[in-house]
């Protein structure tokens, strides 16, 4: 029994380097991109007021800053570019796997 535990400690010990750079690329950046999102912020000087839901309200009733409305015209164009994305590569790997599978 000690040897399992040993190996279960060398383990945890090889993949902690992975967990820790999990940890602050991925989850820490999620968490400062929402920080960021819930404040009034200008985006060159360090001044983060606390704005809470009203940057997403003016966003979902107004739009953008510059053009009202423009909002709905983003998701579609995200809709649409996800959409023929996938199909293309959809399309593309479909035509490969017949090229190069076996001949019968």
């Amino acid at each position: 029994m000690p040897h399992f535990r040993q190996e279960r400690w060398i383990a945890f010990l090889i993949i902690l380097p992975s967990i820790i750079l999990l940890a602050i690329f991925v989850y820490g950046f999620i968490l400062w991109t929402a920080r960021v999102s819930l404040s009034q912020w200008d985006g060159v000087a360090p001044n983060y007021t606390w704005a809470g839901l009203d940057n997403y309200k003016q966003l979902f009733l107004t739009g953008r800053q510059f053009r009202p409305g423009a909002f709905s015209i983003d998701l579609w164009n995200t809709f649409f570019f996800t959409l023929f994305s996938w199909a293309v590569c959809l399309v593309i790997g479909l035509l490969l796997a017949i090229l190069l599978g076996p001949k019968r």
